[in-house]
């Protein structure tokens, strides 16, 4: 059968001796003086070869944003909101809105302090003037007393807090100061930032961060080993094991919020019969995709969210690898091998291209795997390189039969929402696929708030994605980064480690550890 129900049970690794370990060394640090530590261990130098993307946010921009800005609340690995800016907070009568408080004293790199007027006013500007589209129903943000804001929407907003947490709060009139843990100096190269003396959580360790950019990732990798740097932002998966065995190096690993999704475009004459986009996702050996494209740095996925999410059923269908069932699909639904009119290809069941961003390796692999796949089924996949800058436009117009990208989940769901509801009224789509099977159950989840809600939500719209899947939902990818062992980085249970740059600090010289080692022995 295509579909199948097992019941998995989340796995985490206990993080307790790590902590530990964590806890006694940076105790070392501590207890020695500052002649003990290297002076350029009190800066981080970063070493990416990602490159700076037009739009604010994108390629560098989020490195910067994520050391000097912050947001009021951040979704957490198990999709639950945690506090940030905002400490705590309670549902508004009707459970229509929220009310936040905010904790005093926080400051803008500037020296100007974050009150409950100006928190409120950046996220009126962003829920309520330009309209968040993951929050569309928010109608005012106010603030209450003198610590306290609130967020009123005309109905129940479930995705209110994942809009929340895309919001950085900025000060009025300046695009770069924050509140984060470092603040913005030079443009570069390199991009400098500074430790933020007055910084909510107390000073970071590290007293700079630079942020420097190669051309590919082998430059990347070289500039480290010749100590230029002493953080790789990206290991690639092709060099991830040789990464590993460099003994001057530790690195870390964890998972993203983003999954790969072969997407359909049921406007084709032949993928819009829901036998075939079946057939098409029993067919695909996702755990071959994982071994061999992957490189082995992914998970399977099962569907569209975010495989840790606390609201997720413990047994819940998806399609996992049947090539017979997908061939008697086929029959059934009388897609039979025919002569394709044209000596270059192959007969076929049938034929469709699918886009694939040219200047993405890692998915070109993915693609060349899915093709081999199909292909044992008679089906002609042609893979079709398009530049970055082109596939939103192809993807939001249409213009496509498939495609192959990597899709963000934010771990939160609520962009399975944006990505897979078919467009309303005068709101333009991120893909035009002609999807709306999902419809109903996603709009259910959009107005989701209450825990039991939720839960029957995603189980919802999981079995309307089964029924008629949008889309070949084939892998959840992680990321690697290196740092020098110069520098102690708590690890905390496969979190992005950048996110903690204000935790790390300089390692104990050698004299100073060995110093240390005797003193244990005593």
């Amino acid at each position: 059968m295509p579909v199948i129900h097992p019941a998995d049970a989340l796995r985490r690794r206990s993080p307790q001796p790590l902590l530990l370990a964590i806890l006694a060394a940076s105790l070392a640090v501590s207890c020695q003086g500052a002649a003990d530590v290297p002076p350029s261990t009190r800066t981080l130098t970063i070493g990416t070869s990602i490159p700076k993307a037009p739009e604010r946010g994108g390629g560098l921009d989020f490195i910067v944003n994520t050391l000097t800005l912050e947001a009021p609340v951040t979704i957490d690995t198990d999709g639950r909101p945690v506090g940030k800016l905002f400490d705590t907070w309670s549902a508004l009568p009707d459970d229509l809105g929220v009310r936040f408080h905010l904790p005093q004293g926080i400051a803008f790199h500037d020296g100007t302090v974050l009150t409950n007027v100006l928190a409120a006013d950046v996220l009126r500007n962003s829920l309520v003037v330009h309209h968040d589209s993951l929050s569309p129903s928010v109608v005012a943000v106010e603030p209450v007393g003198t610590d306290q804001v609130e967020i009123r929407s005309s109905e129940k907003e479930g995705f209110l807090f994942s809009a929340l947490s895309a919001v950085d709060i900025v000060l009025p009139g300046s695009s770069n100061v924050g509140t984060g843990p470092f603040k913005y100096e030079a443009a570069g190269p390199p991009i400098v930032l500074r430790a933020f003396d007055r910084y909510r959580l107390g000073r970071p360790a590290l007293d700079t961060v630079k942020i420097t950019e190669q051309q590919t990732p082998r430059m990347a990798w070289a500039a480290m080993m010749r100590g230029e740097s002493n953080m790789l932002f990206d290991v690639s998966h092709d060099a991830a094991e040789f990464v590993r065995a460099e003994s001057a190096v530790q690195t870390y690993r964890f998972e993203r919020g983003y999954y790969d999704a072969l997407v359909f475009n049921q406007q084709h004459p032949v993928l819009g019969q829901r036998a075939v986009r079946k057939a098409i996702s029993v067919a695909v050996d996702r755990q071959e995709i994982v071994d061999v494209a992957v490189r082995g740095h992914g998970t399977v996925a099962k569907g569209p969210f975010w495989p840790h999410h606390w609201a997720l059923p413990s047994s819940f269908p998806y399609y996992g690898f049947d090539p017979a069932e997908a061939r008697r699909l086929l029959d059934e639904a009388g897609i039979t091998v025919r002569p394709s009119g044209d000596p270059s290809r192959m007969p076929s069941r049938l034929r469709f291209n699918c886009l694939v961003v040219e200047e993405d390796q890692r998915l070109q692999r993915v693609a060349m795997v899915l093709q081999k796949q199909l292909y044992l089924l008679d089906i002609d996949l042609d893979v079709r390189l398009v530049p970055f800058k082109q596939l939103p436009q192809l993807a939001s117009t249409g213009a496509f039969d498939s495609l192959l990208a990597e899709l963000s989940s934010s771990r939160s769901s609520a962009y399975v929402y944006a990505w897979w509801r078919s467009p309303l009224p005068g709101v333009p789509g991120y893909i035009k696929s002609g999807y709306t099977s999902a419809d109903g159950p996603l709009d259910q989840f959009k107005h989701a708030v209450k825990d039991g809600e939720i839960r029957s939500a995603i189980a919802s719209v999981q079995q309307a994605m089964v029924d008629d899947p949008p889309a070949v939902f084939i892998d959840w990818t992680d990321r690697t980064r290196a740092v020098s062992k110069e520098l102690i980085v708590p690890n905390d249970a496969g979190r992005d480690i950048l996110r903690a740059v204000q935790q790390w600090r300089p390692a104990p010289s050698p004299q100073a550890a060995s110093r240390a080692a005797e003193q244990a022995r005593r």
